[in-house]
């Protein structure tokens, strides 16, 4: 039987981002280190299904409910990189809380807090091949932890999901025009998720050599595959991302 879950929604996350230099710069510098850092915005939605304690639910996190349901969020992604070689980073945390209505079998519908806490980590690296053309490969970590409130029954139901799994992908980073440059990003994983992919996709202007304004789209999908007294999940976070970038 299928419940739904009102979390609120989980919108407008600040973050920091890393993205890749230009390839211009990269030719110029030649086998110089080089780093770059993006404070940003993600304007992200979730849609999927989770099934806690043998209850499923449908979850709907859009982002004009953002300000009712998140606590904290923060993202950083790091990148350096030296020639053709690059290594990365990329911590992202969320805390929701939220007051829901959840259908319980012996009680009917009762209200409930909802505590959702999310952790999602990539660490992987890059090899330049040809031009503007990237292999990129690595592993990424998905954690959820999930806490039911039930003030009426003055019970607590908690459940944790957490998996690892590699990805393998590849990416394109061009300048099409002395200020303007585009990146794109898409990884498949494999391991502990029955699914798991990523893809995104960023224009970025420079109005100095070190400074630029980035504006994209981002989609994660993750299926998870659990043991007992943990958490199935099928989620597709997605968002409009945007911020303003230093390269040095």
């Amino acid at each position: 039987m299928m419940h739904r879950l009102g979390l609120g929604g989980l919108g407008i996350v600040l973050g920091v981002a890393l993205m890749p230099p230009c390839l211009e710069a990269q030719e110029a510098r030649g086998d110089e280190w080089r780093f770059s850092a993006t404070p940003w915005l993600w304007l992200v939605k979730m849609d999927g299904t989770m099934e806690v304690a043998g209850r499923e639910f449908d979850v709907e996190m859009d982002t004009d409910e953002i300000f009712d349901a998140l606590e904290f969020a923060f993202m950083l992604h790091l990148e350096a990189g030296k020639g053709n070689l690059g290594i990365f980073a990329q911590p992202f945390f969320a805390w929701l809380a939220q007051d829901g209505t959840v259908q319980v079998p012996t009680a009917g519908p009762i209200e409930a807090e909802v505590d959702l806490d999310m952790v999602l980590l990539d660490l992987g690296g890059a090899y330049r091949i040809s031009g503007p053309l990237e292999i990129v490969g690595g592993a990424r970590y998905s954690g959820l932890d999930i806490t039911l409130a039930f003030d009426e029954l003055d019970a607590e139901e908690t459940r944790d999901s957490g998996r690892w799994n590699g990805f393998v992908g590849a990416r394109v980073r061009e300048d099409f025009a002395e200020r303007w440059g585009v990146m794109l990003h898409g990884d498949v994983g494999f391991g502990e998720s029955e699914s798991n992919y990523m893809t995104q996709g960023v224009l970025q202007y420079r109005f100095s050599p070190s400074w630029g304004i980035d504006l994209g789209y981002k989609w994660l999908h993750d299926e998870a595959v659990t043991e007992p007294r943990t958490i199935d999940v099928e989620t597709d976070m997605y968002g409009a991302v945007m911020g303003v970038t230093y390269r040095h």
